[in-house]
């Protein structure tokens, strides 16, 4: 698995960063969820992800209504779209294939506008926030590529063979949420989502295979860690600082190369058995003219430091970055739940 994004939106609403955000095996958590209402103002995902052939698509989704019809390039039947795959742009003639509902409940993939692959065998229900489904689903761009989709970790399409290339590219770079041409009747939502992670065929842990259920935990600062080098601005502490992404209000801030900046975190809840993957996503800005970059840093109680393995440079606005964890970055292998709970701190260092 080389996780490319993954996303609870619980800071959808109230930005808390830095964070973590821990995929997790056997515990229930409730979120804000992102909606969307069909109004054909899909999200995109593209500031994270790269230009590849394989993705690996896990969502945790609701859906309020069946029966609504794709827009931009998908199905003009009566599908409502869950997930797109774009190369060079969001819709219409960069649509490659994505997954969808159709209006008996049953899954189906598209390429473009054109239904592709079998149907699959069981129904989903829609209702008003009562059954959520973790929909996992695997995608190999090219003619031929292939598809495959489970629900709750059963299969119901695939894997198949099959033609999911609808452009001049064997690649997509980019991911639409949903999307569609026909609004919410009776103020409920078409689709609700309490997550979304995007992964590619690489990376140390799963190599592009099928993570099952999980849930995605947000674990936000909620104390100061052993660093605290960074310069404090408009709050009582380092760590409320962070955690609401109110712009230049309250902040850390650092200029010297080294500067280090770590926070604690409330541990998984419990009931958590496994833990298949973390990411730390941080938002910053520079407010000079001079090149920054910083480095997530992460430190356990050996104590061991270890700097994440991407540098991230920043400009003027505000933006935001994720470093992923497929593995403990102190043990090489795969993380446990006594690893995090036992007190990993998470932060930022200065680099550039």
């Amino acid at each position: 698995m080389g996780l490319k994004y993954v996303d609870n939106f619980t800071w959808s609403t109230t930005a808390n960063l830095p964070m973590t955000l821990t995929l997790t095996v056997g515990t229930t958590i409730t979120t804000n969820r992102l909606t969307m209402d069909g109004v054909g103002s899909g999200g995109v995902l593209s500031n994270a992800l790269t230009s590849q052939a394989t993705y690996v698509i896990n969502v945790q989704v609701n859906f309020g209504q069946l029966g609504n019809q794709g827009s931009g390039g998908m199905p003009s039947t009566d599908v409502t779209p869950i997930m797109t795959l774009c190369q060079g742009g969001s819709l219409g003639p960069n649509v490659q294939t994505g997954l969808g509902l159709r209006s008996d409940g049953k899954l189906q993939f598209y390429r473009g506008a054109t239904l592709i692959g079998a149907v699959s065998p069981v129904a989903l229900s829609a209702d008003n926030l009562v059954t959520f489904y973790d929909i996992e689903y695997k995608i190999v761009v090219g003619n031929p590529g292939s598809i495959e989709a489970r629900v709750d970790g059963g299969l119901q399409i695939g894997p198949t063979a099959i033609n999911t290339q609808n452009t001049a590219s064997a690649f997509a770079d980019s991911i639409v949420i949903a999307n569609t041409n026909q609004g919410s009747s009776n103020c409920v939502p078409k689709e609700r989502y309490n997550h979304i992670i995007a992964m590619d065929g690489t990376g140390a842990a799963l190599n592009g295979n099928f993570i099952g259920p999980v849930d995605v935990v947000l674990l936000p600062p909620t104390g100061d860690g052993f660093y605290t080098a960074w310069a404090l601005t408009g709050a009582a502490n380092r760590f409320t600082a962070v955690q609401t992404n109110d712009g230049d209000t309250s902040y850390i801030s650092a200029s010297v190369v080294g500067t280090k900046n770590t926070f604690t975190n409330p541990g998984l809840p419990a009931g958590s058995t496994a833990v298949i993957a973390t990411a730390v996503w941080a938002v910053a800005r520079e407010d000079d003219a001079v090149t920054r970059g910083f480095k997530i840093l992460m430190r356990n109680t050996v104590p061991t430091d270890v700097l994440g393995g991407t540098e991230f440079f920043v400009g003027p606005s505000y933006n935001y970055f994720m470093q992923p964890y497929e593995v403990s970055p102190f043990t090489g292998v795969a993380w446990t739940v006594a690893e995090i709970n036992a007190g990993i701190q998470y932060g930022v260092q200065v680099t550039t």
